[in-house]
């Protein structure tokens, strides 16, 4: 029985974008070799774009699978005279076969998956490839092959972990395994996708079903900073966050961090490390994400989204099934929605201002009445214990954005300030202030 501690690993496209990204995983594979690891990858970098533009859009299509073929024949050279030729070849000819039936059933959402799921094939056969001539016994292993099953059809779903316990194939797990993340089996028994970001999801679920020591999710940057990079204030990565002001990050304003990657630990205590592939090496910082500690109660970070709307529903004979009903539609048409309320014959929430006309039409639908208003955005200030945190010099904040509601990890402002990167500057400085003092 092999006691080693289990590791999952996961390189996203970031991580996968040519040849050389391969010297810097094997790298990082060789600090984790008193463990055993397991890695997940997406599709290489900007393979998945490609492929949901072509499925859309078939004037797209036509040299889709060529292309593919070449940028993934350059990230692995040797690809087609590999043991894995067959099934790389196989791959192709799938998506050629997925194209050919979309072109002619646009509405064929199994041809539509499949299509899709072949970017992480690919990858996962090229990275087992090359990681091989680096020593490692890798090899690619299909999520639904080895037993991960997703709790609904299509999109939108989430790995069965329990199911998953029962199925997985155990025995396939030698050596280096180079799982695909994204999808899995559905309860038809055809493949299934995640949201965008799933991969990530992928990897938290195994860790969990294999009781895994930790999860590592490989990127391009040191960590989860306080604030989005793209804001350029000058801030270093934050060394530690619960689950849950972590989960408050990824609901906001941190495209390298997904809910789907947090919510299975945090049932279970398996803690999360954010890594820079091409700096961990030399640097050794990361953001470990693990339980709320309750020994420090502050503000860690801010997050801000830009171009909100702040929408209230009504209608006297709104009964709450009808509430829930039109909520769970607008949640099903991937449509973000922060500050939920449902109270007798009111909803309100915030949104991005973008689904202004796809909300009315639904409401409209339901013969509701709707009232919104803009804002410039949605402001939250992210630490543990806000539901009792006391802000100091308060009335500053307040000058700044009106508060619109506070949870457990999260004081929530609105503003309409055409200056935003100034306020956060402001915000900044009053955080870091209180940090000081």
């Amino acid at each position: 029985m092999n006691e080693q501690p289990i590791v999952i690993h996961k390189f996203g496209g970031s991580c996968l974008r040519d040849a050389s990204d391969i010297i810097q995983i094997a790298g990082v594979l060789e600090l984790e070799h008193q463990s055993r690891n397991i890695i997940v990858v997406s599709a290489l970098w900007g393979t998945t774009d490609r492929l949901i533009r072509a499925a859309n859009e078939p004037r797209y299509a036509g040299r889709l699978v060529s292309d593919l073929h070449s940028q993934h024949k350059r990230f692995s050279p040797t690809i087609e005279t590999s043991e894995f030729a067959e099934k790389y070849h196989k791959i192709l000819s799938g998506m050629e076969d997925s194209l050919s039936s979309l072109s002619q059933y646009p509405d064929d959402k199994i041809a539509y998956n499949r299509l899709l799921a072949a970017g992480e094939r690919l990858s996962a056969l090229v990275v087992a490839n090359e990681l091989r001539s680096f020593g490692y016994d890798s090899h690619p292993l299909g999520a639904e092959d080895i037993g991960i099953c997703l709790k609904t059809i299509n999109n939108h779903t989430e790995v069965d972990i329990e199911k998953t316990k029962l199925s997985l194939q155990h025995d396939m797990l030698f050596g280096l395994p180079i799982v695909t993340g994204w999808f899995g089996k559905g309860p038809d028994d055809n493949i299934a996708l995640l949201s965008r970001g799933g991969s990530d999801h992928t990897a938290s679920a195994l860790s969990v079903v294999l009781d895994a020591e930790r999860v590592i999710l490989w990127k391009d940057v040191d960590g989860l900073y306080p604030l989005n990079p793209r804001w350029n204030i000058s801030t270093r990565p934050l060394h530690y966050l619960g689950y849950g002001e972590a989960l408050e990050f990824a609901c906001r304003d941190a495209p390298i961090l997904h809910t789907g990657s947090i919510e299975p630990l945090m049932r279970h205590g398996i803690p999360l490390e954010i890594r820079n592939v091409f700096s961990y090496g030399k640097t050794r910082f990361s953001t470990i994400i693990g339980p709320d500690i309750h020994s420090f109660n502050g503000i860690k970070g801010i997050a801000c989204v830009q171009h909100v709307a702040r929408i209230t529903v009504h209608h006297e004979g709104m009964n709450m099934n009808n509430a829930i009903t039109m909520v769970k539609e607008i949640q099903d048409g991937q449509m973000l929605l922060y500050g939920l309320d449902v109270h007798g014959s009111t909803v309100s929430f915030i949104t991005s201002s973008s689904h202004l006309s796809k909300i009315q039409s639904l409401v409209d639908q339901y013969s509701f009445s709707m009232t919104s208003k803009e804002y410039s955005a949605f402001i939250t200030l992210i630490g543990n214990g806000m539901n009792s945190f006391v802000i100091k010099d308060e009335e500053k904040v307040f000058q700044i954005a009106e508060h619109v509601f506070t949870t457990e990890h999260g004081l929530h402002f609105l503003t309409n300030s055409s200056q935003i990167q100034d306020e956060l500057i402001s915000l900044h400085q009053l955080i870091q202030e209180q940090i000081t003092n």
